[in-house]
């Protein structure tokens, strides 16, 4: 069997949902779980180097303006948006949804 070793920062839903909403204003509270369809018991791996391109920079450009977020697929772009800000490190960070 073929593997390859990792390291992940390993983050609850629960502080990572907190995280986002102390770092980005939101009209209504962000949740990670309904922005992605996250299922329970699952880990979910989202990959941050702060690099976003033109598409997702104006998409966190409508969150900021508008303090919206719609459920799809956000919590990428806001992480990386936020390493690139300096408030996140980079690295591969492992989501444990658990509730």
């Amino acid at each position: 069997m073929k593997y390859e070793e990792k390291t992940f920062k390993v983050v609850d839903y629960h502080d990572l949902d907190k995280f986002i909403n102390d770092n980005v204003h939101f009209n209504d509270p962000f949740e990670c779980i309904t922005s992605n369809s996250w299922d329970n018991y699952s880990y979910q791996k989202i990959d941050v180097t702060g690099e976003l391109n033109d598409h997702e920079l104006a998409k966190m450009g409508d969150i900021i303006d508008t303090g919206e977020w719609e459920g799809n697929n956000e919590t990428s772009i806001i992480l990386n948006y936020l390493c690139r800000e300096g408030k996140l490190a980079a690295g591969e960070y492992l989501i444990e949804v658990f509730w």
